[in-house]
């Protein structure tokens, strides 16, 4: 089985655990990491398919030159379903094993911080003022809430793009609000990565090639404290500077700034 064949049998699900780490034994740790690079390069292809071109080829064939024993024409093909998330998802699994399995790290993916539980009220109760006072009328039923907002999403400089970016993250439970502050749910390189491009002009740039995507940072300063205070104590500024190349999974953040908040 070539490798164009085994990452399109990993796209479709077709391949077991077993059967991925079977296939990855045959090579060696650094042939291996090749591999994955090649998995994630496709994977990129399917959230934005382009044409194939000279500048391309150019960089396969640089991958190619360093060792002969692949078969790199998985990076030369072109998608036949560009927007199968469901196919990115199966290669992201594939690669966590394979990471987990031979003990490398492809990209740097700091594990999402865990926020401390919050601190439970206590409830007290005089008796004896219950008993004194007098009874006083059931307090109407409240209405059931829908959710924040547009006009109580907590925000920083109150402008319709936080709205719509914190609005759609709460709907796809990317986030959480509780008592005015923000729960991450994803990694924390996510996280820098929504505030980097929502308050200082971060942004994914894209080369000519398919797999040529580079993270470059904004020139306007992050307001750190309000962020850290926004998201209950998370240093999202210093994780924002720790950010090299583009996040994994970075096109669920990109889909946050549509109006409809639709992914890829």
């Amino acid at each position: 089985m070539s490798v164009n064949e085994f990452i399109e049998k990993v796209a479709d699900g077709t391949l077991k655990e077993i059967d991925i780490i079977s296939f990855c034994s045959n090579y060696n740790k650094d042939i291996v990491e090749l591999l994955a690079f090649d998995m994630w390069a496709y994977s990129v292809s399917l959230q934005e398919p382009k044409t194939s071109n000279k500048r391309k080829d150019e960089a396969v064939q640089q991958q190619k030159d360093k060792d002969d024993k692949l078969d790199y024409s998985a990076l030369l093909r072109e998608p036949s379903t560009p927007n199968n998330t469901r196919a990115i998802e199966r290669i992201d699994e594939a690669l966590q094993l394979m990471e987990k399995h031979f003990g490398f790290t492809l990209f740097s993916n700091p594990q999402s911080e865990q926020a401390p539980p919050e601190p439970q009220q206590q409830q007290t109760t005089d008796a004896q003022s219950l008993n004194t006072e007098p009874k006083q009328a059931p307090p109407e039923p409240q209405q059931e809430s829908k959710g924040p907002t547009a006009s109580t999403i907590p925000t920083i400089n109150d402008t319709d793009k936080e709205k719509l970016v914190f609005g759609n993250a709460l709907q796809k439970q990317y986030m959480t609000l509780n008592n005015g502050c923000y729960k991450w749910t994803l990694t924390k390189s996510l996280l820098a990565y929504m505030c980097g491009r929502l308050f200082c002009g971060d942004k994914i740039k894209e080369d000519d090639s398919d797999y040529s995507k580079e993270y470059k940072k904004g020139n306007t300063q992050m307001p750190a404290q309000e962020v850290k205070a926004l998201f209950g104590g998370v240093d999202v500024a210093s994780n924002r500077y720790s950010i090299k190349a583009p996040p994994r999974n970075f096109w669920k953040v990109d889909a946050l700034f549509k109006n409809n908040g639709a992914s890829r």
